[in-house]
């Protein structure tokens, strides 16, 4: 036995030596993972590093601007040099680390740097359409949840894709290289063509902001505060426009907060009120003016007409009135110079200052990333809407500018006592942005957090306590009994502007007429439409010219059917999102049962109707 098993041994242990010994029989080693060398990797590298920053940070706030341009107060040059230092540093950090990456890591990390550039510029191009426009609702409440599923799987699949891809084709480098290389230079070469179109297109270089589409003999004049707390010696019509001021928001403060309302001593509340249009614009410059738009010309040669030419203002001028117009731009004018032979509140020529470049320039970016983010990312940029970059305009004006921001209004109104002006008899349009929710502040004006931002009580109470503090001086001044106020939205919400209305369109409106002083708040069931509210104006001017556009409200009985028309501009989802269909209704009888809506005509428009 003992024979035997040293032979066993000795075998095993020879078998052993013989095997390390003979390299032939020895098991296949696994080849490396194929590695890029710097100077394989680096062109490429570079040119993927560059195509996300320059998208997000340089061209995407180019096209923004160039695109909307007459929209913004400022220039290019204000924002764009601190926006191409951002995307160039971004470039310069993404190719340092793709260049520090080996094996594996490299590609995994340009397969998925690969994925989401690219998808950076299929969200941007292609499947934002269709997902709501910029107008200072929250970001992303447009979008149902289905489209944000599948937007966010499509961003999965690719990215994902893209990473898989690099490391199944390891071995073919080359391949990969060229591949690579002509799908980014391709997507730059894409973007680098809109951008070509819009510098020839537009007037996008602009080294100031003068003049009016190039006529360069008309100044640049905006809408101040000046009057805004002072009244008339007699005679005093104030109409308050809170912005998208929806019944239903009106009906939730009745059982929710009727306080509100305690100070509107003598007025009507009229239950079926139509407005002629769904939106500020051209919703209060019809308000104002008494111009319709048929939007055969620009919104600018619009504008231009009805403030300069307006024969509704003729008739009230003609009267003796003061007029006092408090609204934005762009939504609410193009410029303040057309309205100098009627309006006293315009401001001169100015010039501006950026009062902080480098926010300026990090909300341009944020605006930006907005069209290229997933859906599901929009919420973390706040609330996103053109307008709100006007806070960093600061314009050299003995008075302030007019901002619809109502903290900004209710400060205005509350800084000082009221005193009486020159004229004896007064006209103002006071625009507040009201229940355009969602909005920042509370019922004393601090911020509130943001959940309750889309509560309508809270806008109700802000907007109303601005109005109450109106009212209340014109109460100790002694002229509220012989003023004729009204107060009513511009429009209602409207929901969704790539659908047909399919629910009644009921905006607000309350009023008071001269002579009338006490009394709790009334309800009328009357069917009103915008043209009345024009004529409700001239009455109380005392023009005889009433007639031509509608009848004074207070005269409308409750129980006559009476014909009232709307205008709803229908977005198309085209390739090209912007072009319009104006779907023109009647409304015979009440207006709160969608039967009595009847669809007369889609007009297609072809434009976008803020060119």
């Amino acid at each position: 036995m003992s024979t035997s098993k040293n032979a066993f041994r000795a075998n095993r242990s020879g078998h052993r030596a013989a095997s390390s010994g003979d390299t032939r029989t020895s098991p296949p080693k696994k080849p490396p993972f194929n590695e890029y060398t710097p100077k394989e990797k680096w062109l490429f590298s570079l040119l993927l590093s560059l195509f996300a920053p320059l998208t997000l940070f340089f061209f995407g706030p180019f096209e923004i601007y160039g695109n909307n341009s007459e929209e913004f107060k400022f220039v290019l040059w204000d924002f764009w040099l601190l926006c191409s230092v951002i995307a160039l540093v971004s470039a310069a950090l993404l190719f340092g680390l793709l260049m520090l990456l080996r094996g594996r890591a490299f590609h995994i990390g340009f397969g998925f740097l690969f994925g989401i550039s690219l998808m950076f510029f299929i969200q941007g191009n292609y499947l934002s359409l269709g997902a709501g426009s910029l107008t200072g609702d929250g970001v992303g409440e447009t979008i149902s949840m289905a489209k944000n599923i599948v937007n966010l799987v499509i961003w999965i699949t690719v990215v994902a894709g893209c990473i898989t891809a690099m490391l199944l084709l390891h071995k073919y480098k080359s391949t990969v290289r060229l591949v690579c290389t002509v799908a980014v230079i391709a997507l730059v070469g894409m973007t680098v063509i809109s951008f070509a179109v819009i510098s020839l297109s537009t007037d996008v270089y602009a080294s100031e902001k003068t003049g009016y589409q190039g006529d360069t003999s008309l100044t640049n004049e905006v809408l101040t505060v000046k009057n805004l707390d002072t009244l008339a010696t007699e005679d005093n019509i104030v109409v308050f426009i809170v912005d998208r001021f929806d019944h239903s928001y009106m009906e939730k403060a009745l059982e929710k907060c009727p306080e509100i309302f305690d100070d509107l001593s003598g007025f009507t509340h009229f239950n079926d009120y139509i407005t002629l249009y769904p939106r500020t614009y051209p919703g209060v410059p019809h308000i104002v003016t008494g111009l319709e738009n048929d939007f055969s010309g620009t919104r600018h040669s619009y504008m231009k007409q009805a403030y300069s030419e307006s024969p509704y203002w003729q008739a009230i001028k003609k009267h003796g009135f003061d007029i006092n117009v408090y609204t934005d731009d762009f939504y609410g004018y193009v410029n303040a110079t057309h309205m100098r032979d009627f309006v006293s509140n315009t401001s001169g020529n100015v010039s501006y200052k950026i009062i902080n470049r480098a926010n300026l320039s990090i909300d341009m970016i944020r605006i930006s990333l907005y069209r290229y983010v997933p859906f599901l990312m929009r919420h973390t940029l706040g609330n996103v809407s053109t307008p709100m970059y006007d806070k960093y305009v600061d314009y050299d004006l003995e008075q302030p500018e007019y901002s619809t921001d109502m903290k900004d209004v209710y400060d205005v109104l509350t800084d000082e006592p009221f005193t009486f002006r020159k004229a004896e008899k007064g006209l103002s349009y006071i625009h507040v942005s009201g229940c355009h929710l969602p909005n920042a502040y509370g019922p004393d004006f601090g911020i509130v957090q943001p959940d309750e931002r889309s509560d309508s009580n809270v806008a109700m109470k802000q907007s109303f306590k601005i109005i109450s503090a109106y009212i209340n001086e014109m109460k100790r001044m002694g002229v509220y009994e012989n003023a004729t106020i009204i107060i009513l939205g511009d429009h209602c919400y409207i929901g969704s502007d790539i659908n047909l209305p399919n629910k009644p369109h009921i905006t607000t409106l309350l009023a008071k007429p001269a002579g009338v002083s006490e009394g709790a708040l009334k309800e009328s069931k009357a069917q009103v439409g915008a043209q009345d509210v024009l004529a409700t104006v001239l009455v109380a001017a005392g023009s005889d010219k009433a007639a031509d556009f509608g009848e004074n409200i207070f005269d409308i009985p409750e129980d006559e059917n009476r014909p009232r028309r709307y205008h709803f501009q229908l977005v198309q989802e085209t390739l090209y999102a912007g072009d319009y269909i104006n779907a023109e209704y009647e409304i015979v009888g009440p207006g709160r049962d969608m039967e009595n809506w009847h669809l007369l005509r889609e007009v297609e428009l072809n434009k976008n109707i803020y060119d």
